[in-house]
């Protein structure tokens, strides 16, 4: 399972099926099976997954195994018996069955696979053709990279990258409001030496500093360590202009106000906004 989904560039929606309720004692019971690991080209050996394909070939019938269990396109009542099994892997299409001619005869276990050994065949000729644009699927785009080193706060990234923009626009609109207050929050303690709250002029007793401010003192303690302003004007702006797409008021609204619904096409422009502040933030 994790070799195909490392491997077999499956879109953001069909690694969250997998990643959900996945039957895997349905996949173990089908490995299982001598004929149907003889039929694909894997075996066994002392409890590791082997095959002497190339790479490209093995992970043919697997990411099929996997895609069709992960949408139910088959269940485990209908793989309870060899013989449903072995009719099961007859009937993959000829695109999802190895070519077991390919065979290199030298065993190497599907967990040491790695990007290596697909990009060492040597496709065939191909007509150019013009790639096709990326469809965004999570807020965070696939290019970005953050170095998150705190346990909570890098949960919340991992979903943010997997949250799916058109169904969790809610859930992702109060993630990302969360986001950026715990990482000025920790930058300010563990980078600045700076505190998250201040002394009232009136009275002295001690007051939560604003996320707005928080977010400002983490600006200019980037700046006055050799960061670009410029690079922050996507979050500065936000700080004043409530019509801007990473407006502090908006990311409030988001939670506090029970009228005012995220709108996907905001986010991601938001989060666009944002990202060179969170990679000073978390290089």
């Amino acid at each position: 399972m994790d070799f195909v989904l490392e491997h077999a560039d499956l879109s953001d929606e069909q690694k969250e099926q997998i990643n959900g309720k996945f039957p895997l004692t349905t996949l173990d019971r089908l490995l299982s099976t001598p004929s149907v690991r003889t039929a694909i080209g894997l075996q066994i050996e002392k409890g590791k997954l082997r095959t002497d394909l190339p790479a490209a070939e093995a992970l043919k019938p697997l990411r099929r195994i996997v895609l069709d269990l992960s949408e139910k396109a088959i269940n485990v009542s209908q793989l309870k018996s060899k013989e449903q099994q072995n009719e099961y892997i007859g009937k993959l299409k000829a695109s999802d069955k190895p070519d077991l001619r390919a065979k290199t005869g030298t065993l190497l276990d599907v967990e040491q696979i790695t990007e290596k050994d697909f990009s060492s065949k040597t496709p065939a000729p191909r007509k150019p053709r013009a790639p096709k644009p990326s469809h965004r699927t999570a807020v965070v785009p696939k290019g970005c990279k953050l170095n998150v080193t705190t346990a909570k706060i890098e949960g919340i990234y991992k979903e943010l990258k997997t949250l799916q923009l058109s169904k969790h626009v809610h859930a992702i609109a109060v993630l990302l409001r969360v986001f950026l207050e715990m990482s000025v929050d920790e930058y300010l303690v563990t980078k600045a030496g700076s505190t998250l709250k201040f002394k009232h002029p009136k009275g002295g007793h001690m007051l939560d500093k604003s996320l707005r401010d928080k977010v400002k003192e983490t600006i200019d303690h980037l700046v006055s360590n050799g960061a670009d302003k410029r690079d922050f004007h996507g979050v500065t702006q936000g700080l004043t202009d409530v019509h801007h797409p990473f407006s502090i008021d908006t990311l409030h609204a988001y939670i506090h106000n029970r009228f005012f619904t995220p709108v996907d096409t905001h986010l991601t422009t938001a989060w666009d906004n944002a990202q060179p502040f969170f990679e000073k933030i978390w290089p």
